[in-house]
Parts: C-alpha cells; structure tokens; sequence
C-alpha cells in the first residue's frame, strides 16, 4: 500500500463557508473483487469522500472460494 499527503489548492471546499483547501490522501492499494485482483489509486478527501482515479487488473480467476449468505447463514 502507498500513502502520499497532498494539497489540492486548486480544489475548494464546496461545503464549507471557509475558503481553504481540501487536503487529500493519494492511496494505492491491492483490491479483491469477485474472483479478480486489482491495483487500485483512491484520493481520500479530509471530508471521507473517496474517489477511485484508476484501476488495473493484476489477475482473473483466482481460486478464490466465494462466500454467500442468504441472511444470517453462510453457505459452502
């Protein structure tokens, strides 16, 4: 996982009755979806609003056994 801090001045706070700006987090983390693998940029906004930039994908198929649950139970 890469963490970078950043300024983004040139984007303001919609929001906010205060004219500063928006601190980020730039993060590039490994995401499982499905039976796939990505590499995955997000931009955390100091408000937890979250952005993906990018995505690629690693691996397909992976012999992942799924989970599935109807309710509260958990089937095989």
């Amino acid at each position: 996982m890469t963490l970078h801090s950043g300024d983004l001045a040139e984007q303001r706070s919609l929001n906010s009755d205060v004219d500063s700006p928006v601190v980020a987090w730039h993060i590039q983390v490994p995401v499982v979806y499905g039976r796939s693998l990505w590499d995955c940029d997000f931009t955390v906004l100091r408000d937890g609003e979250v952005h993906m930039e990018e995505d690629r994908t690693l691996l397909d198929d992976l012999p992942l056994r799924l989970e599935r649950f109807i309710g509260a139970v958990r089937l095989p």
